[in-house]
Protein backbone atom coordinates (compact mmCIF):
# COMPACT_ATOMS: atom_id res chain seq x y z
CA UNK A 1 0.00 0.00 0.00
CA UNK A 2 1.43 3.84 -0.65
CA UNK A 3 4.31 3.88 -1.87
CA UNK A 4 6.75 2.59 0.89
CA UNK A 5 7.64 3.91 3.52
CA UNK A 6 10.20 7.22 3.66
CA UNK A 7 13.58 5.46 3.87
CA UNK A 8 13.00 4.86 0.45
CA UNK A 9 12.73 1.07 1.33
CA UNK A 10 9.88 -1.03 -0.10
CA UNK A 11 6.97 -2.05 2.20
CA UNK A 12 7.55 -5.40 2.21
CA UNK A 13 4.94 -8.36 3.03
CA UNK A 14 5.61 -9.56 6.13
CA UNK A 15 5.21 -13.31 6.62
CA UNK A 16 2.94 -13.96 8.86
CA UNK A 17 2.06 -17.64 9.68
CA UNK A 18 -1.00 -18.98 7.66
CA UNK A 19 -4.16 -20.17 9.67
CA UNK A 20 -5.56 -23.59 9.01
CA UNK A 21 -8.41 -21.72 6.89
CA UNK A 22 -5.73 -20.62 4.33
CA UNK A 23 -4.50 -23.30 3.11
CA UNK A 24 -3.26 -21.64 -0.43
CA UNK A 25 -0.08 -19.78 -0.96
CA UNK A 26 -2.03 -17.17 -2.87
CA UNK A 27 -4.44 -16.57 -0.14
CA UNK A 28 -1.41 -16.22 2.81
CA UNK A 29 -0.52 -13.03 0.35
CA UNK A 30 -3.88 -11.79 0.10
CA UNK A 31 -3.45 -12.44 4.15
CA UNK A 32 -0.72 -10.45 4.87
CA UNK A 33 -1.88 -7.83 2.37
CA UNK A 34 -4.94 -7.33 4.50
CA UNK A 35 -3.05 -7.78 8.10
CA UNK A 36 -0.64 -4.76 6.87
CA UNK A 37 -3.39 -2.30 5.66
CA UNK A 38 -5.45 -3.30 9.08
CA UNK A 39 -2.41 -1.94 10.94
CA UNK A 40 -0.59 0.52 8.75
CA UNK A 41 -3.47 2.35 7.39
CA UNK A 42 -4.40 5.94 8.57
CA UNK A 43 -8.04 6.27 9.11
CA UNK A 44 -8.93 3.35 11.33
CA UNK A 45 -12.43 3.52 11.09
CA UNK A 46 -11.21 2.19 7.03
CA UNK A 47 -13.43 4.90 4.96
CA UNK A 48 -16.47 3.56 7.28
CA UNK A 49 -16.12 0.06 5.88
CA UNK A 50 -16.13 -3.31 8.41
CA UNK A 51 -13.09 -4.02 8.04
CA UNK A 52 -13.03 -7.42 9.88
CA UNK A 53 -15.90 -8.79 7.34
CA UNK A 54 -13.43 -7.77 4.34
CA UNK A 55 -11.14 -10.30 5.95
CA UNK A 56 -13.64 -12.99 5.77
CA UNK A 57 -14.91 -12.00 2.27
CA UNK A 58 -11.27 -11.94 0.70
CA UNK A 59 -9.20 -14.16 2.82
CA UNK A 60 -10.09 -17.55 1.45
CA UNK A 61 -8.54 -20.67 0.37
CA UNK A 62 -9.97 -20.88 -3.18
CA UNK A 63 -8.35 -18.93 -5.37
CA UNK A 64 -6.74 -20.53 -8.56
CA UNK A 65 -4.16 -17.96 -9.60
CA UNK A 66 -1.48 -15.37 -8.51
CA UNK A 67 -3.44 -12.86 -10.51
CA UNK A 68 -6.78 -13.67 -8.86
CA UNK A 69 -5.25 -13.11 -5.50
CA UNK A 70 -3.76 -9.70 -6.64
CA UNK A 71 -7.26 -9.08 -8.42
CA UNK A 72 -8.41 -9.29 -4.63
CA UNK A 73 -5.79 -7.31 -2.91
CA UNK A 74 -6.54 -4.68 -5.75
CA UNK A 75 -10.54 -5.06 -4.49
CA UNK A 76 -9.57 -4.63 -0.65
CA UNK A 77 -7.45 -1.70 -1.26
CA UNK A 78 -10.16 0.03 -3.58
CA UNK A 79 -12.84 -0.29 -0.14
CA UNK A 80 -10.47 2.14 1.42
CA UNK A 81 -10.80 5.22 -1.16
CA UNK A 82 -7.53 6.32 -0.43
CA UNK A 83 -5.71 6.83 -4.19
CA UNK A 84 -2.18 6.99 -2.70
CA UNK A 85 -3.14 3.32 -0.58
CA UNK A 86 -2.52 1.29 -3.90
CA UNK A 87 -1.18 -2.67 -4.14
CA UNK A 88 1.83 -3.47 -6.74
CA UNK A 89 3.13 -6.18 -8.07
CA UNK A 90 6.74 -7.34 -7.08
CA UNK A 91 7.42 -6.94 -11.00
CA UNK A 92 5.70 -3.65 -10.59
CA UNK A 93 7.25 -2.72 -7.51
CA UNK A 94 10.75 -3.07 -9.26
CA UNK A 95 10.11 -1.21 -12.30
CA UNK A 96 8.52 1.62 -10.40
CA UNK A 97 11.48 1.95 -8.18
CA UNK A 98 14.05 1.54 -10.84
CA UNK A 99 12.65 4.81 -11.96
CA UNK A 100 14.00 6.72 -9.40
CA UNK A 101 16.96 5.18 -8.17
CA UNK A 102 18.53 3.45 -10.60
CA UNK A 103 21.77 5.38 -12.86
CA UNK A 104 20.56 3.69 -15.78
CA UNK A 105 18.13 5.54 -18.01
CA UNK A 106 15.00 3.60 -18.83
CA UNK A 107 13.32 3.41 -22.20
CA UNK A 108 10.09 4.56 -22.63
CA UNK A 109 8.00 7.38 -25.46
CA UNK A 110 8.40 10.19 -23.60
CA UNK A 111 5.22 11.52 -21.96
CA UNK A 112 4.23 13.23 -18.46
CA UNK A 113 1.17 11.56 -17.22
CA UNK A 114 -1.19 12.68 -14.15
CA UNK A 115 -4.35 11.56 -13.15
CA UNK A 116 -7.83 13.47 -13.42
CA UNK A 117 -9.97 13.11 -10.50
CA UNK A 118 -12.64 11.28 -12.54
CA UNK A 119 -9.81 8.73 -12.86
CA UNK A 120 -8.55 9.25 -15.99
CA UNK A 121 -4.77 9.20 -16.98
CA UNK A 122 -4.36 12.19 -18.56
CA UNK A 123 -0.73 13.48 -20.75
CA UNK A 124 0.78 16.71 -19.18
CA UNK A 125 3.85 16.73 -21.17
CA UNK A 126 5.73 15.60 -23.89
CA UNK A 127 9.28 15.35 -23.97
CA UNK A 128 11.00 17.02 -27.55
CA UNK A 129 12.16 14.50 -29.86
CA UNK A 130 10.72 11.43 -28.11
CA UNK A 131 9.03 8.90 -30.22
CA UNK A 132 5.66 10.24 -28.27
CA UNK A 133 6.41 13.65 -30.07
CA UNK A 134 6.91 12.08 -33.10
CA UNK A 135 3.93 9.67 -33.07
CA UNK A 136 1.45 13.04 -32.75
CA UNK A 137 0.95 12.58 -28.97
CA UNK A 138 0.37 15.93 -27.45
CA UNK A 139 -1.13 17.19 -24.39
CA UNK A 140 -4.34 16.52 -23.14
CA UNK A 141 -4.78 13.06 -24.71
CA UNK A 142 -6.05 10.48 -22.51
CA UNK A 143 -4.33 6.96 -22.07
CA UNK A 144 -7.02 4.31 -22.63
CA UNK A 145 -4.64 1.14 -23.26
CA UNK A 146 -0.75 -0.19 -23.13
CA UNK A 147 -0.22 -3.15 -25.60
CA UNK A 148 -4.17 -3.71 -25.48
CA UNK A 149 -4.56 -3.56 -21.49
CA UNK A 150 -6.93 -1.14 -20.30
CA UNK A 151 -5.88 1.43 -18.02
CA UNK A 152 -7.95 3.89 -15.74
CA UNK A 153 -11.12 3.96 -13.99
CA UNK A 154 -12.30 0.74 -13.14
CA UNK A 155 -9.52 -1.21 -14.58
CA UNK A 156 -6.08 -2.90 -12.53
CA UNK A 157 -3.81 0.12 -13.98
CA UNK A 158 -5.14 3.30 -12.29
CA UNK A 159 -1.95 6.10 -11.13
CA UNK A 160 0.35 7.57 -13.45
CA UNK A 161 3.34 5.46 -12.62
CA UNK A 162 1.62 2.19 -12.95
CA UNK A 163 0.80 3.08 -16.59
CA UNK A 164 4.30 4.91 -16.96
CA UNK A 165 5.75 1.33 -15.66
CA UNK A 166 4.03 -0.42 -19.01
CA UNK A 167 5.31 2.21 -21.39
CA UNK A 168 8.53 1.81 -20.51
CA UNK A 169 10.76 -1.55 -21.29
CA UNK A 170 13.65 -2.36 -23.57
CA UNK A 171 14.92 0.17 -26.24
CA UNK A 172 14.11 -0.27 -29.66
CA UNK A 173 11.23 -2.45 -28.77
CA UNK A 174 7.63 -1.51 -29.81
CA UNK A 175 4.72 -0.50 -27.67
CA UNK A 176 1.22 -0.11 -28.95
CA UNK A 177 -0.76 2.88 -26.99
CA UNK A 178 -3.78 3.54 -27.16
CA UNK A 179 -5.25 7.19 -27.18
CA UNK A 180 -8.46 9.38 -27.14
CA UNK A 181 -8.03 13.19 -28.03
CA UNK A 182 -9.64 16.34 -28.63
CA UNK A 183 -10.47 15.28 -32.51
CA UNK A 184 -10.59 11.34 -32.29
CA UNK A 185 -9.57 7.99 -30.40
CA UNK A 186 -5.99 6.49 -32.33
CA UNK A 187 -3.35 3.60 -31.49
CA UNK A 188 -0.17 4.22 -31.93
CA UNK A 189 3.18 1.75 -32.29
CA UNK A 190 5.77 3.86 -30.45
CA UNK A 191 9.50 2.41 -30.55
CA UNK A 192 10.59 2.53 -27.25
CA UNK A 193 13.79 4.88 -26.53
CA UNK A 194 16.33 5.44 -23.98
CA UNK A 195 15.14 9.17 -22.52
CA UNK A 196 16.89 10.69 -19.23
CA UNK A 197 13.84 12.23 -18.45
CA UNK A 198 14.60 12.56 -14.62
CA UNK A 199 17.16 15.40 -15.55
CA UNK A 200 16.36 19.23 -14.41
CA UNK A 201 16.13 21.91 -16.67
CA UNK A 202 17.29 25.81 -15.65
CA UNK A 203 17.64 28.66 -17.19
CA UNK A 204 17.76 32.59 -16.25
CA UNK A 205 14.99 34.82 -17.13
CA UNK A 206 14.62 38.54 -16.31
CA UNK A 207 11.64 39.36 -13.43
CA UNK A 208 8.56 41.36 -14.78
CA UNK A 209 8.28 44.63 -12.39
CA UNK A 210 11.39 44.56 -10.17
CA UNK A 211 14.29 45.78 -10.57
CA UNK A 212 17.75 45.86 -8.77
CA UNK A 213 18.97 48.56 -6.94
CA UNK A 214 20.86 49.37 -9.36
CA UNK A 215 17.40 50.21 -11.61
CA UNK A 216 18.48 47.22 -13.52
CA UNK A 217 16.24 43.77 -14.12
CA UNK A 218 16.17 41.37 -11.25
CA UNK A 219 17.87 38.10 -12.85
CA UNK A 220 15.75 35.16 -11.35
CA UNK A 221 17.36 31.32 -11.79
CA UNK A 222 14.45 28.87 -12.51
CA UNK A 223 15.18 25.36 -11.63
CA UNK A 224 12.56 22.65 -13.00
CA UNK A 225 12.44 19.37 -11.02
CA UNK A 226 9.99 16.93 -12.90
CA UNK A 227 10.78 13.68 -9.91
CA UNK A 228 12.88 13.27 -7.32
CA UNK A 229 14.91 10.80 -9.10
CA UNK A 230 18.13 9.37 -6.66
CA UNK A 231 20.47 12.76 -7.80
CA UNK A 232 17.69 15.43 -7.87
CA UNK A 233 20.15 16.82 -4.93
CA UNK A 234 23.11 17.29 -6.58
CA UNK A 235 21.80 18.34 -9.96
CA UNK A 236 19.78 21.16 -8.10
CA UNK A 237 22.55 21.97 -6.54
CA UNK A 238 24.66 22.37 -9.65
CA UNK A 239 21.98 23.96 -11.79
CA UNK A 240 22.05 26.45 -8.44
CA UNK A 241 25.55 27.46 -8.57
CA UNK A 242 25.69 27.91 -12.68
CA UNK A 243 22.38 30.14 -12.23
CA UNK A 244 24.49 32.56 -9.09
CA UNK A 245 27.29 32.55 -11.43
CA UNK A 246 25.05 34.07 -14.17
CA UNK A 247 24.26 36.47 -12.22
CA UNK A 248 21.08 35.14 -10.76
CA UNK A 249 19.60 37.26 -7.87
CA UNK A 250 17.05 34.76 -6.68
CA UNK A 251 15.93 31.07 -7.19
CA UNK A 252 12.77 29.63 -8.19
CA UNK A 253 12.58 25.71 -8.04
CA UNK A 254 9.45 24.65 -10.04
CA UNK A 255 7.55 21.79 -8.94
CA UNK A 256 4.96 21.85 -11.32
CA UNK A 257 4.12 18.68 -12.77
CA UNK A 258 6.44 16.93 -10.48
CA UNK A 259 5.63 13.32 -10.50
CA UNK A 260 7.18 12.21 -6.83
CA UNK A 261 9.54 10.09 -6.77
CA UNK A 262 12.00 8.66 -4.50
CA UNK A 263 11.26 10.23 -0.90
CA UNK A 264 15.18 10.49 0.32
CA UNK A 265 15.54 12.47 -2.74
CA UNK A 266 13.19 15.40 -2.12
CA UNK A 267 14.76 15.38 1.62
CA UNK A 268 18.20 15.84 0.13
CA UNK A 269 16.85 18.44 -1.99
CA UNK A 270 15.67 20.33 0.71
CA UNK A 271 18.56 19.96 2.64
CA UNK A 272 20.78 22.03 -0.09
CA UNK A 273 18.39 24.77 0.21
CA UNK A 274 17.33 25.45 3.82
CA UNK A 275 19.11 26.63 6.57
CA UNK A 276 20.77 24.29 9.30
CA UNK A 277 18.13 22.66 11.73
CA UNK A 278 14.82 23.95 9.57
CA UNK A 279 11.98 21.16 9.17
CA UNK A 280 12.15 19.58 6.61
CA UNK A 281 8.71 17.30 7.05
CA UNK A 282 7.53 15.06 9.69
CA UNK A 283 5.72 11.50 8.84
CA UNK A 284 3.73 10.27 11.25
CA UNK A 285 1.62 6.81 11.32
CA UNK A 286 -2.19 6.27 12.79
CA UNK A 287 -0.71 6.47 16.45
CA UNK A 288 1.52 10.05 16.21
CA UNK A 289 4.73 8.00 16.22
CA UNK A 290 6.71 8.98 13.82
CA UNK A 291 10.11 10.74 12.23
CA UNK A 292 10.94 14.12 11.97
CA UNK A 293 13.48 15.10 9.12
CA UNK A 294 16.22 18.43 9.66
CA UNK A 295 18.45 20.14 7.94
CA UNK A 296 21.29 19.06 9.91
CA UNK A 297 24.62 20.23 8.31
CA UNK A 298 25.72 23.52 7.01
CA UNK A 299 24.31 24.36 3.75
CA UNK A 300 25.63 26.60 0.86
CA UNK A 301 25.18 30.35 2.02
CA UNK A 302 25.77 31.27 -1.39
CA UNK A 303 22.29 30.09 -2.44
CA UNK A 304 20.13 33.57 -2.24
Amino acid sequence: SGDGPPTGQPLGLRHYAASAAVSSEESRVVGEAWKILDKAFVDTKFNGVDWKSVRRKYVRPDYKSTEAAYAAIREMTALLGDKFTRFLTPAQYTTLSSLYTTDVPSAGIGVELTCQPDGRVLVVGVVENSPAEGGGIVRGDVVKAVDGELVGPNTATTTPDEVAALLRGKADTDVVVTLSGRIRDRALTLERAVLNTNTIKAKLVKASGSSSEFGEPRMVGVIKVPSFSKNAASEVKEACTALIEQGAQALVIDLRGNVGGYFPAGVDMAKELLHTDQKIVSVKDRNGAGTEYRVSEETDESIP
